[in-house]
């Protein structure tokens, strides 16, 4: 598995909020898993300045 990539959140304007990075890890290998819609369903209830990327670790 190849390692994954690292890095600080820094705002890109002055007086920008930082940009949060959130790693939601799914690990089931079911169609319809629980975890991953609950994981889905969380994107659309973030922060503004906050992102969630997906790693499904069972594709």
């Amino acid at each position: 598995m190849p390692a994954l990539p690292t890095r600080t959140p820094q705002a890109t304007r002055k007086g920008e909020k930082p940009i949060i990075g959130i790693l939601g890890i799914s690990g089931s290998g079911r169609r319809s898993s629980y975890n991953t819609a609950l994981l889905e369903a969380a994107k659309e209830l973030l922060p503004e300045g906050a992102a969630l990327d997906l790693y499904d670790v069972s594709a």
